[in-house]
């Protein structure tokens, strides 16, 4: 296939990249890695080789330029697709655009099919990929730039150790994986001290506050870690409902703390066949990327700050499993093609 670069068809400018970076040191402060699970210093991509490589995303950069401000659409009103929070203004769409438009790119070619299932994540950097089997096995890829290839994935969970078949969540370091435990009571973590090091299991003790009681049925489905580093959002699953619940870094603890119903009825799911399950989060925490099962699309909710209420709804399109890069301008997801299920760019 012909492979376009970002640079020749990309909408959106790289500016955002800069304003990324500002606003992850605002928001995490100087200790806020300290006392996250296992995730060392967040390094933000700088587009390393001008090299194409045999896959990945040729011209794949993160050009910051010399602005750091972004052009944000004015307050919106929600409208049909708000449910019912028509009526609400969103003051601050933050770094993603909900009147943006989307249209697939560049196929990842140095991500297999013999392996891939399904997308988890993609770190801060861009540099770290991670997805999951037909069997539930989870694997991360890396690369040394954004314009070069991706190694080929490491399976990062022994053989002996089952996991659920569902999706993991990339931490946005790309040092820690979160997998759902085989029988869906809780969740299971991956570390490693950095990129070229081994993946470790780790204690899960951050976890003691979402492990889920069997009573009712309760079980864990589809966790996606939050752009800002401090939210894992997850489906729960009880007494015959599915919800989107939200658990946010209790830093003084040093644990994930209490989690709790997103409130919204447009994120929860109207069975236990068509779910509405997270797939990916912004960076600044406003907006939070589902697949609607009910649509067959791509959504988004959107929120004036990390900690207010979902108001703003709109569809992306038929981008399955779209978790967005850091400044909002470019998609990963997956789409099945003539080589199998693939992961894709959408810009």
């Amino acid at each position: 296939m012909t492979v376009s670069t970002r640079n020749e068809v990309g909408k959106r400018g790289r500016r955002i990249s800069l304003l990324f970076a500002l606003t992850l040191g605002a928001a995490c402060g100087g200790s806020g890695d300290a006392t996250y699970p296992g995730l060392g210093p967040v390094v933000t991509g700088t587009g390393g080789s001008s090299s194409t490589g045999t896959g990945g995303s040729a011209g794949h950069h993160q050009d910051a330029g010399s602005e750091a401000s972004v052009d944000l659409p004015d307050a919106l009103t929600t409208g049909g697709d708000a449910g019912p929070d028509s009526g609400t203004t969103l003051q601050s769409p933050g770094l993603c655009n909900p009147a943006a438009t989307w249209a697939s790119l560049d196929r990842i070619d140095s991500i297999a099919p013999t392996t891939f299932a399904q997308l988890g994540g993609v770190s801060g950097d861009e540099l770290s990929l991670a997805y999951t089997s037909t069997t539930g096995d989870a694997y991360v890829a890396d690369r040394a730039s954004m314009t070069t290839a991706f190694d080929a994935a490491a399976r990062i969970n022994d053989v002996s150790l089952s996991l659920a078949v569902d999706r993991v969540a990339l931490s946005p370091t790309g040092m820690t994986v979160v997998a759902v435990a085989a029988d869906r009571h809780s969740f299971v973590s991956f570390e490693r001290a950095d990129r070229g090091q081994p993946w470790v299991i780790g204690a899960g003790l951050e976890f003691t506050a979402l492990r889920m009681r069997p009573e009712g049925g309760a079980e864990i489905h589809h966790p996606v870690f939050g752009g800002d580093k401090r939210s894992l959002f997850f489906v729960q699953i009880a007494f015959g409902k599915a919800t989107v619940y939200e658990s946010r870094w209790d830093s003084g603890q040093q644990a994930w703390g209490m989690a709790s119903g997103v409130g919204n009825a447009e994120l929860d799911s109207p069975d236990l066949v068509h779910l509405r399950r997270p797939t990916g989060a912004s960076a600044d925490g406003h907006t939070l990327f589902f697949f609607d099962e009910v649509s067959g699309l791509e959504r988004a909710a959107w929120r004036d700050s990390p900690t207010a209420p979902f108001v703003f709804f709109a569809n992306i399109g038929a981008f399955v499993e779209a978790t967005p890069s850091p400044g909002c301008d470019t998609l990963y997801h997956q789409r099945v093609d003539d080589t199998g299920i693939r992961v894709f760019l959408a810009d």
